[in-house]
């Protein structure tokens, strides 16, 4: 046999082995279209100590608690601007007794108690943003705003801004021109994700839209930057230079990859997911590829630990310990799943 194919297939066959080099094991899958278990649209989970899963559903107006095991115990909630109401719940957060609750759309964050979901209290925001995560010494809302180019702002007690941070934008942006579209485009390019660390009282942003030289910052609470880690998705993929236009004028055929989450994971890794969309026009009829991934990313050297293959519906808000708590669709049912992250290979 060639000893030049041998070596080739050798490494052909490392490399999808280090690709590879993780499982997602499901343990549990939670909705239905039976009461109690029917979701609209989830929007945010947690996990509790005991490991009972709470639930904000923004379309259907209630957040809801389940056991570890994913029996039903309880539902809050309503539609509206009243005590106890919202329009659009997002974030699920956890402190000692308490279930808290964002909603975007009436500025407010509601407070629940944990055990039966009774209401306690809720407190406005002054101009609050999309998202809340609770660190060490508050709370922090983020999210674009057109009168600030920072992105996350730290709130005092009563909802108060104390000071706000972390006003990076995409370098994709720099050659723009800045006529009337600029800001509505700049916030556009501009979105992005994020999650906090409590170990480690920092924040990992990653933008939304992927790019050649696309970087995962860790911040910490003060906005320093403490560490870049270079995106190597795909360094031949060339970011749509259409989008930068106004109006957007799709051309007949595209690819366009988006970052959809990005999570910490056991203080030492980051967990990436993002969607790789191709579009191209057949017979005047649009035709959609659309794929989904998972990357594993070591925070110490940026090295790459795992790429696999998911559901194209897929969506993570939550990943404590090995378990990672995403939804998805079963023929058209809205399902929170559960999964197991196992035989990481370094």
């Amino acid at each position: 046999m060639n000893r030049k194919f041998i070596i080739l297939t050798v490494l052909f066959i490392v490399i999808i082995i280090s690709l590879n080099s993780f499982e997602l094991k499901e343990v549990l899958s939670i909705g239905s279209d039976k009461p109690n278990y029917e979701f609209f649209r989830i929007k945010g989970v947690n996990i509790d100590d005991y490991g009972n899963i709470y639930v904000a559903d923004f379309k259907g107006c209630f957040i809801r608690e389940y056991s570890k095991d994913g029996k039903f115990i309880a539902e809050t909630g309503k539609c509206g601007q009243g005590p106890g109401e919202f329009l659009f719940g997002t974030n699920v957060i956890l402190n000692r007794n308490e279930v808290i609750v964002y909603d975007m759309r009436n500025k407010k964050i509601l407070f629940y108690e944990n055990k039966y979901l009774h209401y306690l209290k809720e407190k406005k925001v002054r101009k609050g943003r999309k998202g809340l995560l609770l660190g060490k010494s508050g709370f922090y809302t983020y999210g674009i705003n057109f009168q600030d180019d920072n992105v996350i702002a730290k709130i005092d007690n009563k909802g108060n801004l104390v000071k706000s941070f972390f006003d990076l934008y995409p370098s994709i942006l720099k050659n723009v021109k800045k006529d009337k579209y600029y800001y509505p485009l700049k916030a556009m390019i501009k979105d992005f994700k994020i999650d906090y660390n409590k170990v480690t009282d920092e924040f990992v942003i990653c933008f939304s839209h992927y790019y050649r030289g696309a970087k995962l910052y860790i911040i910490d609470s003060e906005g320093r930057i403490k560490k870049e880690i270079n995106l190597t998705i795909d360094n031949k993929y060339k970011f749509p230079e259409f989008l930068l236009g106004f109006p957007i004028n799709f051309p007949s055929a595209f690819r366009i990859i988006m970052i959809d989450s990005v999570h910490f994971y056991k203080n030492k890794y980051i967990v990436i997911e993002y969607k790789d969309e191709e579009v191209k026009e057949e017979r005047k009829k649009d035709v959609k590829k659309l794929s989904a991934y998972i990357e594993i990313i070591e925070i110490k050297d940026g090295k790459l630990l795992g790429k696999r293959v998911v559901k194209s519906g897929m969506r993570i808000f939550k990943i404590v310990g090995d378990y990672i708590y995403a939804k998805d669709f079963d023929d058209d049912i809205e399902k929170l799943h559960i999964f197991k992250i196992e035989r990481i290979v370094k």
